[in-house]
């Protein structure tokens, strides 16, 4: 036993008050009680001496009894002050050596796990004593890491009482009045900052076990399930977003939280880790860049060090980068200000390459992988109209990423053309029977023609023509045709899906003259024998397109292994499948018709069904160079 926990330490108090401190290292409730009423009359230098008769009265404590106890025993009711009484005065004093802080925590420990096991018998006024637990775990557990590493190990439920700690801080944080005292305030916040401590000193168990149990206990002390700590993690970002505009909340308070929330998950997390689901649903990733945003706003009182803004900024693109509808997820960091974030960021004329990485990351890859989504082009253009004013140009030049930015807004710019057209005008199309030998089109509706009920995705103009296409190779690919299919379905909206075929087929008109002029050393091949195949590819969002040759039926496979190792996980892929060569008629130029495929990837998540490779009179510039490409075909 350390030498400051020895019962003669109890002289060395004030005359008045060793009485009752002796009765209550005795097990005495009235001599904590009388003790308790004369705490004021021992000086500050001599509080910490009260750290033998919390320990005493501890281990008088019955601990036999500990799987029994109700809420009114004795001897929790002992024990609840006890702890109390330390939580008042040691914790003030900070003045335990470390070998007396262990003994005592192993004193108090088990009884602080009986009354988090009676939580719910617990009348309010004694839940306070949440408030006061994490400053007390943060005192014994922060000074010697490797023990507090240890302890969390062996003992997870920790977590879940840390869990109910910060809902405590939380409640009470709202329902403190604006005139309350400045010192009520500061206990209030610290209170929260204790919990986040706690939290961060177990972050190495989230992040080597991937979460695991420890973030599991955090769930049961947020309420039992992931969307009850989503609704917590919410929570304490709303109410610190009103602190920050207030300038009485930091970085720490956005930063620590997220590190056991966060600090797990891959960004090629598949599928999407549950705690990530139930936070983005509860609109996790839209508070996180607001408050990103106001922490880099101007006149903000606590500035942000540089690798913390890169660290913060990490996690969100994390948390982007892993959801399982990741075109929401970064509309709803766009409607939440994230161009702006960048700005600010890349302004500070301190940003680190780490900083400067997520940045550039955003701007060269990520935003434009999106600029294919309908729901992303709906957030971008009040996005892009918000920073217009700011000289966004000059910001990313400060860190080297002027002309990115420039070629991204241009990249930007032009889709939105799209979506005005789209918005105004739908793209007319045509639609050719999917039975190879079969010449008839179909127009926008499809008027005549039914849909294959098994891949969902053939059309056929007769019973007769969807037979012979049956026989001739579209039952063995059936299948394969209907799983890509139905994933693209599930994973991308109905107006998203109808956007990409307008995509697709804007972007072929805009480059029907170079891959008229691409195609013609493929026409001359028997088309009996093999198939071309158009690609257009939206790697980093911008339209590339290849031709290759295919068997008289779809290599699905083939075409599966060609994406992966040409595109990447961010392109986009349709192919395009020629039938055969058309003459322009006389009322429409179609040089051509076709079949096209989605196939998606986990970074684009986009594709196109059923687009009509039609060629239209290009414009005048071009248009000698496609009567030449009309004459050769």
């Amino acid at each position: 036993m350390h030498e400051l926990l020895r019962l003669s330490t109890i002289s060395q108090l004030p005359s008045i008050v060793q009485k009752p401190a002796r009765d209550a290292a005795a097990g005495s409730a009235d001599g904590l009680r009388s003790l308790k009423l004369r705490i004021n009359r021992i000086p500050a230098t001599k509080l910490h001496l009260l750290a033998a008769v919390c320990y005493h009265a501890l281990l008088h404590c019955n601990r036999a009894q500990l799987p029994s106890l109700e809420y009114d025993s004795e001897p929790l009711a002992l024990a609840q002050m006890a702890l109390e009484l330390m939580w008042s005065v040691l914790l003030p004093a900070q003045r335990l050596p470390e070998d007396a802080g262990d003994e005592v925590w192993s004193a108090a420990w088990p009884w602080i796990a009986a009354l988090d096991d009676l939580y719910e018998q617990l009348p309010e006024s004694p839940r306070a004593f949440y408030l006061s637990l994490p400053s007390f775990l943060k005192l014994y557990h922060s000074r010697t890491p490797a023990r507090a590493a240890a302890f969390f190990s062996a003992n997870p439920r920790v977590f879940a009482i840390a869990g109910r700690c910060w809902k405590a801080a939380l409640v009470e944080e709202a329902q403190t009045p604006l005139d309350a005292s400045k010192r009520t305030q500061v206990v209030r916040r610290e209170a929260i900052h204790a919990c986040l401590d706690v939290m961060a000193l177990g972050g190495p168990l989230f992040i080597a076990r991937g979460g695991g149990e420890a973030l599991r206990q955090l769930a049961v002390g947020a309420g039992g399930s992931w969307p009850d700590l989503a609704r917590l993690a919410t929570r304490h970002l709303r109410q610190t977003n009103t602190q920050i505009l207030k300038n009485d909340a930091d970085f720490e308070r956005v930063n620590t939280s997220l590190v056991f929330l966060t600090g797990s998950i891959p960004c090629d997390a598949e599928p999407e880790p549950p705690v990530l689901l139930a936070l983005r649903r509860r609109g996790f990733i839209g508070l996180l860049t607001k408050s990103l945003l106001l922490l880099h706003r101007e006149g903000a009182r606590y500035a942000v060090e540089p690798i913390a803004a890169a660290q913060m900024l990490n996690i969100l693109t994390r948390c982007m980068r892993a959801s399982s509808e990741p075109q929401k997820s970064l509309r709803d960091a766009l409607r939440a200000g994230l161009l702006r974030v960048l700005g600010r960021i890349a302004a500070g004329g301190k940003s680190t390459p780490e900083a400067r990485s997520e940045i550039k990351f955003l701007l060269e890859f990520w935003i434009p992988d999106y600029c294919v989504s309908l729901t992303v082009l709906r957030a971008l253009g009040p996005a892009l109209d918000d920073v217009g004013a700011l000289s966004p140009g000059h910001q990313f030049g400060r860190v080297g990423l002027g002309q990115l930015w420039d070629d991204t807004r241009a990249l930007i710019r032009s889709r939105l053309q799209l979506l005005a057209l789209y918005d105004s005008d739908p793209i007319y199309r045509l639609r050719p029977c999917d039975n190879l030998r079969c010449t008839n089109l179909a127009e926008d509706g499809l008027f005549g023609f039914k849909r294959c009920g098994g891949c969902r995705d053939a059309w056929y103009c007769s019973v007769e023509c969807q037979r012979a296409d049956w026989a001739g190779g579209h039952g063995a690919n059936c299948a394969i045709i209907r799983a890509h299919y139905k994933g693209y379905e599930s994973r991308i909206g109905t107006h998203d899906r109808a956007f990409h075929r307008t995509l697709l087929i804007h972007d072929f008109r805009a480059n029907q003259v170079d891959i008229c002029s691409a195609l013609l050393s493929y026409i001359s091949i028997d088309q009996h024998e093999s198939r071309t195949v158009l690609q257009l590819s939206y790697e980093c969002g911008r339209m590339r397109f290849k031709f290759s040759l295919a068997d008289v039926r779809i290599p699905y496979h083939r075409v599966l292994a060609d994406r992966a190792a040409a595109a990447g996980d961010s392109a986009l892929i349709v192919a395009i499948h020629y039938h055969r060569l058309l003459r322009s008629t006389e009322t429409r130029p179609v040089l051509w018709r076709g079949h096209t495929f989605a196939i998606c990837g986990a970074g684009a998540n986009a594709g196109a069904e059923g687009v009509c490779a039609e060629m239209r009179q290009g414009s005048e510039g071009h248009s000698s160079r496609q009567k030449d490409c009309e004459e050769d075909c």
